[in-house]
């Protein structure tokens, strides 16, 4: 799992980078670089509502169990 800490240093990185460069083919290469930090900030996005949903499963579990006592 990427830390979102070093997903937004990677994505500050790149916007400096967009701004420094002119050349069609850098402009290309770093257009590619934004659609794979996409698909990492998507997979991160889903493994956070996964776990997002385990802890709501627990927390009824828990206030079952509460219930009961």
């Amino acid at each position: 799992m990427t830390p979102i800490t070093h997903l937004r240093s990677r994505i500050d990185n790149l916007s400096w980078r967009i701004e420094q460069t002119e050349d069609a083919t850098d402009l290309r290469r770093l257009a590619q670089e934004c659609n794979e930090l996409q698909r990492a900030i998507h997979m991160q996005e889903e493994l956070l509502k996964r776990e997002v949903a385990d802890m709501e499963t627990a927390k009824m579990q828990l206030f079952r169990l509460k219930a009961r006592l």
